[in-house]
C-alpha cells in the first residue's frame, strides 16, 4: 500500500528526529556517566572517551539529505569523512575530562619507611630498606610529591624514618 505523499514524513523531519535523538543521547550520557563513574579506572576512562566520541561522531549519519543529488559513493565517502573528523576531534579533546577525573589526575597519598627492617617501620605502604624513598616518589607520581616527615629515630644501620606523600598518581 502507497502513502500519499502527506502522509509520508519529510525528509527534514527525520533529520530533525534523528538530530534530536542524539543531541539528548549527548546530553543524557555524561548525566549517566558522572553517577555511575565517579572514580573510573584506566580503563572505564578509556570507553567513556570512545562512547562519547561515537555518539557525537554518529551525527554525520544525517548529512545524506543534505546532499540529495550526490551519488551514494560520494555521499558515503562525507559521511565517512565527517564522522571520522568528529570522533577523532572528540576523542582527543574529551568533553569526559570536564565530568570526572582521568586516572592521572587522582591525588595519591602513600607512607615510605627508610629503614633496614621492615618490622622497625610499623604499618606503612613501602619500606626500601636503606634505599632512597625518591624512586619510589618516581615511579608513582606524575608530578612532585609533596612530603612531610612523620617520625625519625635511631637504629640499626641506617636508622628509621617515616614520610607521607601525597602527588596526582601514574597511570600503570
Amino acid at each position: 500500500m502507497d502513502q500519499t505523499s502527506e502522509k509520508r514524513p519529510k525528509r527534514l523531519q527525520r533529520v530533525v528526529v534523528i538530530f534530536g535523538w542524539w543531541v539528548a543521547i549527548i546530553v543524557l550520557l555524561p548525566v549517566y556517566i558522572q553517577t555511575a563513574y565517579p572514580a573510573p579506572s584506566v580503563f572505564e576512562y578509556l570507553l567513556i572517551r570512545i562512547a562519547f566520541a561515537s555518539a557525537i561522531a554518529f551525527i554525520a549519519v544525517a548529512i545524506p539529505p543534505f546532499v540529495q543529488s550526490w551519488p551514494l559513493s560520494s555521499k558515503l565517502a562525507v559521511v565517512v569523512a565527517v564522522g571520522s573528523v568528529l570522533f577523532a576531534s572528540t576523542y582527543l579533546f574529551t568533553p569526559a575530562s570536564y565530568l570526572i577525573l582521568a586516572p592521572d589526575q587522582h591525588v595519591t597519598t602513600f607512607t615510605v619507611c627508610r629503614g633496614e627492617y621492615p618490622g622497625g617501620c610499623g604499618n606503612v605502604d613501602i619500606n626500601v630498606g636503606c634505599g632512597d624513598a625518591s624512586a619510589v616518589v618516581a615511579d608513582r607520581c606524575i608530578d612532585p610529591a609533596r612530603s612531610i616527615q612523620l617520625s625519625s629515630r635511631d637504629g640499626n644501620r641506617c636508622g628509621y624514618t617515616i614520610w607521607q606523600f601525597s602527588c596526582h598518581a601514574r597511570i600503570k
